[in-house]
């Protein structure tokens, strides 16, 4: 609130308002957005183990909510899109979700490419409930792929950070039985996903591959 509050007064005592009008409403949004995101993670920090069932277009409009947060973390360096969400009904943790798909995100953003595109897909694939995330930046490299979900394991330019948000994704997909993975897409780009439990598999159907 003292923010906001400094924002209002900041607006008032400059000798051109309408030049910082457009800039002081982007940060009071921004500020809005990142304490509805604390707010949500907050209420629902001991959520992990509740699994709702999710339409299509439940699940359509939960990841138009979750995209201007993701936004807000890559400070607008990083374009996200929704493509074709198809999917009969799927149980679906909302709070995992969101945190799955900020570390794909973080992962994106992380690579120091310019002007990355992201886009957001879901489809049946093999029984259960495909989410994918693919990118145009230049893919896992200098690590073997299938290492980017172990903890420790970063194929970030930084080899002081180490790499732990994958394999929290790798964990919180196991603990419903889907199966996760990736892979360099042709010419650029990586392809990530994970898979979601549909209605009449159930909570505790077996990973199908």
């Amino acid at each position: 609130m003292a923010i906001f509050a400094g924002c209002d007064q900041l607006e008032h005592s400059i000798d051109s308002p309408e030049d910082s009008r457009p800039l002081l409403e982007s940060i009071r949004n921004h500020i809005a957005m990142a304490s509805q995101l604390v707010n949500d993670l907050t209420r629902n920090n001991n959520s992990e183990d509740n699994q709702v069932v999710m339409t299509q277009y439940e699940l359509e409009n939960l990841l138009k909510g979750i995209v201007p947060s993701l936004t807000l973390v890559t400070s607008n360096k990083v374009t996200i899109e929704i493509g074709s969400i198809i999917t009969t009904p799927v149980y679906i943790n909302p709070v995992l979700l969101h945190r799955i798909l900020l570390q794909f995100v973080r992962n994106s953003m992380e690579t120091g490419e310019d002007s990355i595109v992201i886009f957001i897909l879901v489809r049946h694939r093999d029984g259960w409930c495909e989410l994918s995330i693919s990118d145009n930046g230049p893919g896992i490299i200098g690590i073997p792929i299938d290492d980017v979900f172990k903890p420790g394991v970063s194929s970030k330019k930084d080899h002081n950070r180490r790499g732990y948000g994958l394999s929290a994704v790798a964990y919180a997909v196991e603990a419903w039985g889907g199966s996760f993975g990736a892979k360099n897409l042709p010419g650029k780009g990586c392809r990530f996903w994970v898979t979601f439990p549909l209605l009449d598999l159930g909570v505790n159907g077996s990973s199908k591959t």
